[in-house]
């Protein structure tokens, strides 16, 4: 069990949108297996663990850093455990000496061996939204790719995400938002580029649906299921599924694939996967280098060409249960427990 300290004066409903999920879970939700595990102390002296409760994204765009600054310097006199959270697509950096900072996105080269990646917390969608068991898929005579998403290329395309990216970098300057600086990247643009690469090779067989906006424009909550329902029997119907990252760097898609236990096929562009201590992320996909696009069609063939029948079925089994056993909510903060008591399970 380990004992939790934390700032409830943000455990409100003003902030709940903000939490650090795991506190978020312990507080407002009865989770089971999770207070197995984890248990909220009132004082700092009797913690393990120091959380400071938001994300601090929100914090510094509410001018109150001082209270983080104080929250780290209280609890550092009586554990050298703390975490922070930094929400949102990019994430912030902070540079306090030995604190844990959990976040979605960043750069793997960049960010320092205290910043841990969360996954992307997602419903499971074979009981939320297709509804139906789970069953592999047999082994196809070409691999068989789906996609279904936003992806555009051409000038006014390129020229509305140069827009987007400065109207960010405005917001940040003038501080009305916060998050790291990361280069210009068009990634609607070199989406669309990149499938194009596998549409156009006869080794590979794509299922392809692109939107030329996010989620098709859905404004309905009709359109809204639809769609949804659309892009997961994709996935579902699919051994492979293309990913890549979005506005930050990181793919929400490459979880929602492990979900379902289909074949994810990532593009690294200097991605940060979450537990790479525990999981050999090489072994659940088929990852290849931004700068090495043009080899993913051969890259593609040769893993499909190989892999048995048996292995095939194998391996989606075993993304499932990587999913549901590391990377769903609730059991990533299990590990997480478990790396804290033992670290590297060693």
């Amino acid at each position: 069990m380990i004992r939790i300290y934390t700032n409830k004066e943000y455990l409100t409903q003003e902030f709940r949108s903000y939490v650090f999920p795991l506190l978020f879970d312990l507080h407002y939700l009865n989770h089971g297996r999770l207070d197995s595990y984890y248990m909220l102390v009132d004082s700092p002296e009797s913690c393990d663990l120091a959380i400071f409760p938001i994300d601090i994204t929100q914090l510094l765009f509410l001018r109150r850093k001082k209270q983080l600054d104080d929250f780290v310097n209280l609890v550092r006199e009586y554990t050298t455990n703390i975490w922070i959270y930094s929400g949102g697509d990019i994430g912030n950096t902070v540079t306090y000496k030995d604190v844990t900072v959990f976040r979605l996105g960043g750069f793997r080269s960049k960010l320092n061996k205290l910043s841990r990646t969360l996954p992307s917390f997602i419903e499971d969608p074979l009981e939320v939204t297709l509804q139906r068991e789970w069953r592999p898929l047999s082994k196809s005579k070409l691999p068989e790719i789906g996609f279904v998403g936003h992806a555009q290329s051409g000038l006014i395309k390129y020229l509305e995400e140069i827009s987007s990216f400065i109207r960010w970098n405005l917001r940040r300057y003038r501080k009305t938002a916060y998050s790291d600086f990361q280069p210009f990247y068009p990634s609607g643009v070199k989406r669309a580029n990149y499938l194009k690469i596998l549409q156009n090779d006869s080794r590979l067989a794509c299922n392809f649906i692109l939107r030329s906006k996010y989620r098709a424009g859905a404004t309905t909550l009709e359109e809204r299921n639809r769609t949804t329902l659309e892009f997961f029997e994709n996935i579902f119907d699919n051994c492979y599924t293309f990913c890549m990252r979005g506005h930050g760097n990181f793919s929400v898609r490459l979880y929602e694939v492990l979900a379902l236990g289909r074949i994810p096929i990532l593009v690294d562009t200097d991605c940060k996967l979450p537990l790479a201590e525990l999981i050999d992320w090489e072994s659940h996909a088929i990852i290849c280098k931004a700068e090495e696009i043009k080899k993913l069609p051969l890259i593609i063939h040769d893993f499909h060409t190989k892999i048995s029948e048996e292995k095939l079925v194998k391996l989606q089994e075993s993304n499932r249960q990587l999913w549901l056993e590391k990377l769903s909510r609730e059991a990533y903060f299990i590990t997480m427990h478990d790396l804290f008591i033992k670290p590297a399970y060693e």
